[in-house]
């Protein structure tokens, strides 16, 4: 068995974000993964990436990638969220789903069911937080558009509803 060595380090609010190289057992998926450590030394626990199962979740609940990327609340290139689900793939050491056509294979469901509840109630949740239903728009436009006309538009919309956040995309 392959004994994994830093490759680099990354030190933020007391921790070390450390690359790994060489296999973790017998598995060569496992080779890429990074894992934490704390600066007194302690063990190492390899953390999910939270974001990276955010966009999974969007991906199952939208049955792809390309859906999934009309879909989420912000912009996302489609490659990005290819590239992410991959790595989260990889840290698993499953396929998730097959891509063409789109179907969630076993742990892909398994994992769903299970960040599909907590994925679900976050705009809820945020809501209740601010102490009620809060309003979001969300627009796409054009450059032209986005920059020569929105701008006068949202501020007298913002004028009438306060608690009112918008997405812009170009599109």
């Amino acid at each position: 068995m392959a004994t994994p060595t830093t490759q680099g380090t990354y030190t933020k609010a007391g921790w070390e974000l450390r690359a790994l190289s060489g296999q973790r057992g017998d598995d060569p998926k496992l080779a890429s993964r990074g894992g934490l450590r704390s600066d007194d030394g302690t063990e190492d626990a390899l953390v999910m990436n939270v974001h990276h199962l955010e966009l999974f979740y969007y991906v199952a609940k939208h049955g792809g990638i390309s859906e999934a990327v009309r879909n989420m609340p912000y912009g996302i290139q489609q490659p990005a969220v290819s590239g992410q689900v991959i790595q989260l793939e990889e840290f698993l050491g499953v396929t998730l789903f097959q891509r063409r056509p789109f179907a969630l294979t076993t742990p892909g469901r398994e994992l769903f069911e299970f960040i599909k509840p907590f994925f679900a109630n976050l705009t809820p949740m945020a809501e209740k937080l601010r102490g009620g239903v809060s309003q979001h728009l969300r627009i796409a436009a054009s450059e032209t558009v986005l920059r020569s006309y929105l701008p006068e538009m949202l501020q007298t919309l913002r004028k009438s509803f306060p608690k009112l956040t918008v997405s812009l995309r170009e599109g």
